[in-house]
């Protein structure tokens, strides 16, 4: 375990647009995650959100085409992790990260689970689990970045 230190090696992985290529993409995340010194609830949390980054790739950027590639690079800056996300799909309305952009888990209290949406909640669970979400697109990439310190975790789950 290397516990949060600020020389940690970089990982790129190369997928193809293919939702069954994505559980690997997590998986190592995951790992690298552990082995730099986030608990094991703390990975499956990074674990989720880049999973939930990478099928919104293939669902919305690519419209499920096989054949393209979806870039996952992991490095570190400072006292956290980078975790960026890349394709050259469609891009996404920037809008969709901002706090006044309705989110699909503001919901009313008489809403039911029957009545909650099946869909459209991977951003709202990435911006809930990471420190901060960033989302560009310029050169015919689009790019979203998710940012987690060292030492912080969602809920005081430490």
């Amino acid at each position: 375990m290397i516990n949060g230190a600020t020389n940690l090696p970089q990982m790129s992985l190369i997928l193809n647009s293919r939702l069954d290529c994505v559980a690997i993409a997590g998986i190592l995340a995951r790992t690298f995650c552990e082995c730099t010194g986030f608990s094991p609830l703390e990975s499956r949390q990074i674990e989720v959100c880049v999973v939930e980054a990478i099928n919104n790739c293939i669902i919305h950027a690519y419209k499920l085409h096989t054949g393209n590639t979806v870039e996952l690079q992991i490095s570190t800056k400072g006292s956290a992790l980078i975790f960026e996300i890349c394709d050259r799909g469609d891009g996404m309305d920037p809008r969709r990260l901002c706090d006044t952009y309705g989110k699909p888990f503001d919901l009313d209290s008489n809403t039911t689970l029957n009545d909650m949406p099946e869909n459209g909640r991977g951003l709202s669970i990435i911006q809930s689990l990471m420190d901060a979400v960033e989302y560009t697109s310029a050169n015919n990439t689009n790019r979203l970045t998710m940012t987690k310190h060292f030492g912080r975790t969602v809920g005081n789950q430490r």
